[in-house]
């Protein structure tokens, strides 16, 4: 299924200013698209494989935050100490690498969007009263 772009560069430019590296910073917006749209069932793409003309702020917002993140820290650093008698280093990485991701409230954030939720229904199938108060004990004996 083709999956579009849910925001342009201008709307990442908006959120963090001119972008130097424009071919990567569509790489970015391209990836948290598929993310997005892998996350909602493709809740906003129309049977053409189009944008749907509604496609909430929120998840143009998370779209362009993925990308963000991914073009402002593209090594994936989120701890670094430094000691400066017998200079010492210390980086810590996560996620590996600097693919674009949605975080855990982020995916939230566009389900909730596309009127997916975490919570669900299970369908219950019990006899009825009727059917269990007219089974006798010698329908149960005979049963066994």
């Amino acid at each position: 299924m083709a999956s579009p772009a849910l925001a342009s560069l201008d709307d990442l430019e908006a959120r963090m200013g001119s972008v130097s590296d424009a071919t990567r910073a569509q790489a970015a917006i391209d990836d948290a698209s598929a993310l997005i749209h892998d996350a909602t069932g493709y809740a906003f793409v129309d049977d053409d494989g189009e944008l749907v003309a509604d496609v909430p702020a929120v998840v143009r917002a998370v779209c362009c935050k993925a990308a963000r993140r991914s073009m402002d820290n593209p090594l994936g650093v989120v701890a670094r100490s430094e000691s400066i008698s017998d200079y010492t280093q210390s980086l810590t990485f996560s996620p590996p690498s600097a693919d674009v991701y949605l975080s855990a409230s982020e995916r939230d954030t566009v389900r909730r969007a596309a009127g997916l939720g975490r919570l669900g229904s299970v369908g219950v199938v019990t006899e009825s009263w009727a059917e269990v108060a007219s089974t006798s004990d010698d329908d149960i004996e005979a049963e066994l």
